[in-house]
């Protein structure tokens, strides 16, 4: 799926950026082009960074002392 029609940047390409050390909106836009133009994107962008940052996150539980 397209997250940003302008740039023709997928959601493929932004969760590989993300996993290769992008962490804001504003890296984004530098490596691969979204949310550069219109801006329209920008929301949906976030909304992936984010889901590929928590993916990526370690699960930790709390225990019982």
């Amino acid at each position: 799926m397209y997250i940003c029609i302008c740039e023709n940047v997928t959601e493929r390409q932004l969760r590989a950026e993300v996993r290769n050390g992008v962490c804001s909106l504003s890296q984004a836009r530098r490596s691969c082009g979204v949310a550069r133009r219109c801006g329209v994107c920008a929301q949906e962008a976030k909304l992936v960074i984010l889901e590929e940052q928590l993916r990526a996150a370690p699960v930790t539980t709390a225990t019982a002392g």
